[in-house]
């Protein structure tokens, strides 16, 4: 059941009523008021309303009825608790303040879902697995529903975790799709250029519609810590903890998102942005 607050800041919305009028209303006189004079004073609140209103402050504790049973429902007369009333309608106010927030907030079309990297040596944490995609196998799945481009920035790579997306990559660029990749360390010998041409063959990349950007400064210093990969614009994108690591990609706990909708395609914006002002290394 909801509480009353709520119900009444829902019936103010829908009623097109003010709550600091009602509580004029309510207040009666010495704490005294009449339902058939409630719904007979030039309030503009019809019949049914008044019933709901005070039904809704009865079971918030604002009004009380008087032992008045000889008379009719809408001639007793009812005992205001001013406390439990201004309680009441300071609540109210507060909640329908928030609706046009919560409107916008719930029409968005964000959606979802957690993703995690889960070791098999923690059983009880995989039975989360129930509620989360696993990071690798989301990976996969975003890589090939890809159509037109794929963006992943990363930090950190080496060749057994970027092994675990190589093969869908490899099918992005088999279909034509533009793969960028920004990433630290691509200076000859380091880690991360190692494992890129590892997987993608020495000795140089493809070249069509492969390209490789590092995430530097002009004075050398990197600049990104972020794990984010975008596929056709923002159509779906991953943020999360993991790297293209071994570790990530099964044996240390990470945790993100695969979203879709308009917060998505902001995080693709951003992405493209630091793109544009990353080094291209590549081709």
């Amino acid at each position: 059941m909801a509480k009353p607050e709520l119900e009444l800041a829902l019936l103010c919305e829908e009623a097109n009523l003010v709550p600091e009028d009602l509580l004029i209303y309510l207040s009666g006189s010495d704490n005294k008021i009449r339902p058939v004079e409630l719904m007979f004073i030039e309030s503009g609140i019809s019949r049914e309303n008044w019933k709901d209103i005070l039904a809704i402050a009865e079971s918030a504790g604002a009004i009380s009825e008087h032992a008045d049973v000889g008379k009719p429902p809408d001639e007793r007369v009812l005992l205001t608790n001013p406390e439990n009333l201004k309680k009441l309608i300071n609540n109210t106010r507060l909640i329908l303040d928030s609706i046009p927030d919560l409107k916008r907030l719930y029409r968005q079309d964000i959606q979802y879902r957690v993703a995690a990297t889960i070791p098999e040596r923690l059983i009880k944490l995989q039975d989360f697995f129930y509620a989360f995609e696993n990071t690798s196998l989301g990976l996969r799945r975003m890589v090939a529903e890809a159509e037109k481009s794929l963006t992943i920035m990363v930090p950190f790579i080496d060749a057994e975790g970027l092994n675990e997306v190589s093969d869908t990559i490899k099918g992005a660029l088999d279909r034509g799709v533009l793969v960028s990749i920004l990433t630290r360390g691509l200076a000859k010998g380091e880690r991360n250029v190692e494992a890129l041409l590892d997987i993608f063959g020495e000795p140089h990349f493809p070249t069509s519609n492969f390209f490789l950007y590092e995430t530097v400064f002009e004075d050398g210093y990197p600049i990104s810590h972020a794990k984010v990969v975008s596929c056709d614009g923002g159509k779906e994108v991953y943020v999360g903890s993991a790297n293209l690591t071994a570790a990530s990609m099964d044996r240390t706990i990470e945790i993100g998102v695969f979203l879709q909708g308009s917060q998505a395609e902001h995080i693709d914006k951003f992405l493209q942005l630091v793109l544009s002002h990353s080094p291209q290394r590549w081709p």
